[in-house]
């Protein structure tokens, strides 16, 4: 009796094992997106002055220029970590400024972003955002897996609206 309870338990732990192997991996959202111009300074750290590398903890962050820091960031908290995002993906941003109507769009690689935080920051960074004064008028950002297929898409009030063609 105890051998054929002990195989019962058995088969119930490989069925369930079986079950969650099976089971898909939870979408990824964007709950939400900030956007605010940041300079270097918004970036230093206590461990940057020591190390001389920048540090941001847990979130992840690429930049049109990687070299500047200086730029209009997207902020984006999602739904899980950064690294359940597959390798090889990239994140898309259109946008319009205040300073200039037309669409903007800028691909930017999400590589080597092992990180277990949820807050990813896009910056349109150096001569990809040459005033500091302009504003985001409308957005929208995708991350595409490694084949160009859109993953997740989150996008501004005003995307979608009619643009005024009036002079």
């Amino acid at each position: 009796m105890l051998k054929q309870g002990i195989s019962i338990l058995a088969l119930l732990t490989l069925a369930t094992l079986g079950l969650q192997a099976a089971s898909p991996v939870p979408k990824i959202r964007i709950f939400t997106v900030d956007v605010e111009y940041l300079t270097v300074s918004n970036f230093n750290s206590l461990s940057e002055n020591v190390t001389g590398n920048e540090d941001l903890g847990e979130a992840g962050i690429v930049r049109s220029d990687p070299e500047s820091r200086d730029g209009m960031y997207f902020v984006l908290q999602l739904s899980r970590y950064i690294k359940h995002i597959p390798l090889g993906s990239q994140v898309l941003v259109q946008y319009t400024r205040s300073d200039n109507p037309q669409v903007t769009s800028k691909t930017m690689p999400l590589a080597d972003l092992n990180k277990n935080g949820s807050y990813l920051y896009v910056g349109i960074t150096g001569p990809d955002w040459p005033n500091p004064d302009a504003k985001i008028t409308a957005w929208k950002i995708t991350i595409l897996d490694p084949n160009g297929n859109p993953i997740v898409e989150k996008k501004s009030f005003l995307w979608n609206q009619p643009k005024n063609t009036e002079a």
